[in-house]
């Protein structure tokens, strides 16, 4: 018993910790909501970039039909942040192949002027954490929610 658990946990670890950092200069191109860009590398290739762990409300009728609260809000901010400026993203990659979501984009996060973004959206409330693929500041991401939360910001102010 006591080898199978050694063998899963040597296994699991494996997999956990294969994955390689990587960082890489951007210029963003587009801001399509609070939580999806288009960026330009160096080299010239075009991405989109999903920001890895956070959530935004959707700014146009296409998922649901209908614009959530704060979605604007959210898009309009991260436009005025980083649009037309040169980011870092920090994302991960395995066998050299960039960790991407269902849809084909590119899970980063997001630092300008040496600065995460993301901890700006979550702690004025205009993101949540996202939990369904969860990223390797989730700890800490939820910390900066429930600072949020309590202080009844963005989208916690209408609950």
């Amino acid at each position: 018993m006591k080898k199978i658990f050694i063998i899963i946990l040597t296994l699991f670890s494996t997999l956990l910790f294969s994955y390689e950092k990587m960082k890489l200069k951007a210029v963003v191109l587009w801001v399509y909501d609070g939580d999806t860009i288009k960026i330009r590398l160096r080299n010239g290739r075009k991405y989109k970039i999903r920001f890895w762990g956070v959530d935004a409300p959707e700014n146009s009728t296409y998922r649901f039909g209908y614009k959530q609260r704060y979605g604007r809000r959210a898009m309009l901010y991260v436009k005025r942040k980083i649009k037309g400026k040169t980011i870092l993203l920090v994302t991960y990659q395995r066998r050299g192949k960039v960790l991407k979501d269902k849809f084909g984009r590119i899970l980063a996060y997001v630092y300008y002027k040496g600065k995460c973004l993301f901890k700006e959206l979550l702690l004025k409330g205009l993101v949540k954490v996202y939990r369904g693929k969860l990223c390797t500041r989730y700890d800490e991401f939820v910390r900066y929610e429930k600072k949020a939360r309590i202080r009844k910001k963005g989208i916690w102010s209408l609950r």
